[in-house]
């Protein structure tokens, strides 16, 4: 199950405490303190209404309702906080997005509706929240060179929760793949296009992308191309449902 493959939304170097005495432990050696889902929320907000560089330890202590004595328990860094809220963002993108697909896929809808739930959920809104923040064009730097690594983990567990979807569709029998390809390979190619439509410029409007990724997963799954044998016109036709 994909959900045995999200091993924590914290950071390594955090730790939950065991004791409230971790307080009185020099920063270098002591345990912090688990963030929650709510203190994520906020830490969220901050970087998006201040962005990165400008954004200091104590004002992101005052967004949180925290001193920051008590910020530190938590972090040790603002960095750190920047990449346990990267991972945590993209985490529960890909859980709510794939959340989605399995309550379609229960309902017996069709494959282009389950994957273009599930690729529309993990980015659209993310996408839409930045769009409203006037430092997304440098958080987005900023993750890219402090968290590529956070980056590379978040992808590859959404390529295999598309996989394990795919898997479940081929073992309903609602799905058939060509000879020569894997449910893995299917998953990277749809998580590529899933990437490619969210980066994709001129940025399409928010009413425009459930629409865009039918259409990309609908030419993933089902091409939307033929070729006819040589000496004939060649024809094309669009897989979009």
């Amino acid at each position: 199950m994909i959900r045995r493959q999200i091993r924590s939304e914290i950071p390594a170097s955090i730790r939950p405490a065991e004791s409230s005495a971790g307080a009185a432990v020099p920063a270098a050696t002591r345990r912090l303190l688990r963030p929650s889902r709510e203190l994520w929320a906020k830490i969220n907000v901050a970087f998006l209404n201040h962005g990165y560089e400008s954004l200091s330890m104590s004002t992101l202590a005052k967004a949180c309702d925290f001193s920051r004595a008590a910020l530190y328990q938590y972090f040790r860094s603002k960095e750190e906080v920047f990449r346990f809220s990267t991972r945590t963002v993209n985490v529960v993108a890909i859980e709510g997005a794939l959340a989605a697909g399995e309550r379609l896929r229960q309902e017996g809808r069709s494959a282009i509706d389950i994957f273009a739930e599930i690729t529309w959920a993990r980015y659209a809104l993310m996408r839409l929240k930045g769009l409203f923040s006037p430092h997304r064009v440098e958080l987005n730097s900023v993750a890219l060179r402090k968290c590529d690594d956070i980056l590379i983990e978040v992808s590859l567990l959404f390529r295999d929760g598309l996989a394990e979807m795919l898997t479940k569709l081929l073992a309903d029998g609602r799905l058939k793949p060509r000879e020569g390809l894997a449910a893995v390979e299917i998953a990277q190619a749809l998580a590529d296009g899933a990437r490619g439509v969210d980066q994709s410029l001129p940025a399409p409007t928010a009413d425009e992308l459930p629409a865009r990724h039918r259409k990309m997963v609908s030419a993933v799954l089902y091409g939307c191309l033929t070729e006819r044998a040589a000496g004939r016109r060649k024809a094309t036709y669009s897989a979009s449902r």
